[in-house]
């Protein structure tokens, strides 16, 4: 059994190919191409930096929120989606209980409040050091009322970091912790905050966001399986181990391998699961945590291996699972 802290041997690819389970690491090596390497790197020594709240949008005590707007907490680091409940964050004004629902971003794949990325500009790095929480309401909030964002400290970080309960904004309630966040919705007129009605309420809906990109695009000239482009090269190599694990050569099989197969892999979740980027093991691949290791429990180095996938790149991945994964 391999411990924490304890150096073992890893795998590039998309996790160790079944045969490679059985057999001898002599023989794995024997068969192993260049795109299929081992490390004897250290992995999964204990982490004592905590998990901390480094950032709220809007910041607590706002005056004048949008009354469409969406409550982001930033993370520190990346957060175990395994560790979350649904009910972990939610949302009052006085006594009444706000229908919200939340979601996690293993890395932000939009900017805070649920904007495009790139929509103000190119966008090099993430706006968040780690995961995002946010936090929707199902309805236009009311003009000139407070409200609160409670939260629970279940959340942990990916590589098991503890949620920082002495930082600012946690308050104890009874014999335990929550976080809050207060802020008050901007107090004009209803009229001058308007939202579409489209009939199926009297405050309507909010704006559909705007599609994701297809697979098909992703192929295209200059995005990330591109065959013009290195980056997925071994995924591409007849004599490459990762093209066994999964094929990137045409738009078919890539989508059979990422979509079609519904396997759990070593975290519990399967390449991709459509609608929900965090939990796909393809994007937990591709995220290394603060140190620049892949995150604890994946075989293998983050993937791309040699640097970390740019921005862009990420964003469009994950854009692409939020919005259905089509081809």
């Amino acid at each position: 059994m391999v411990g924490i802290g304890t150096p073992r041997r890893r795998w590039l690819g998309l996790g160790l190919a079944p045969w490679c389970e059985l057999a001898s690491v002599g023989a794995c090596l024997a068969v192993a191409s260049s795109c299929t390497r081992v490390s004897d790197t250290e992995r999964f020594e204990p982490d004592d930096e905590p998990l901390s709240i480094v950032q709220t949008v809007p910041v607590g005590g706002a005056q004048g929120v949008a009354r469409d707007a969406a409550i982001d907490l930033c993370f520190s680091h990346p957060v175990d989606p395994r560790s979350l409940a649904p009910t972990d964050a939610s949302m009052s004004s006085g006594e009444t209980a706000i229908d919200s629902e939340s979601s996690l971003q293993l890395v932000p794949w939009t900017e805070p409040g649920g904007g495009a990325v790139g929509a103000q500009g190119p966008a090099a790095a993430p706006w968040c050091p780690g995961s995002v929480l946010s936090v929707r309401p199902k309805a236009p909030l009311l003009s000139g009322l407070h409200y609160r964002l409670r939260l629970i400290p279940r959340a942990r970080g990916w590589n098991g970091e503890l949620l920082d309960t002495d930082a600012d904004g946690w308050t104890p309630e009874g014999d335990r912790m929550r976080y809050y966040l207060e802020f008050t919705v901007d107090p004009a007129p209803e009229a001058e905050h308007e939202l579409p009605n489209d009939g199926e309420g009297p405050q309507g809906r909010e704006p559909e966001a705007p599609a994701g990109p297809t697979l098909t695009e992703l192929f295209a000239g200059g995005n990330l399986f591109d065959p013009a482009r290195t980056t997925c090269s071994c995924h591409r190599d007849v004599e490459s181990l990762a093209l066994a694990r999964l094929d990137l050569r045409d738009i078919d099989r890539a989508y059979a391998g990422l979509v079609l197969d519904t396997r759990p892999r070593e975290t519990g979740f399967p390449l991709v699961s459509p609608r929900l980027p965090s939990d796909s093991f393809l994007m937990q691949k591709m995220v290394r945590d603060h140190r620049g290791d892949a995150l604890e429990g994946i075989l293998g180095d983050a993937m791309p291996p040699d640097e970390a996938l740019p921005y862009t790149d990420y964003v469009m991945l994950a854009q692409w699972i939020a919005t259905g994964a089509v081809e």
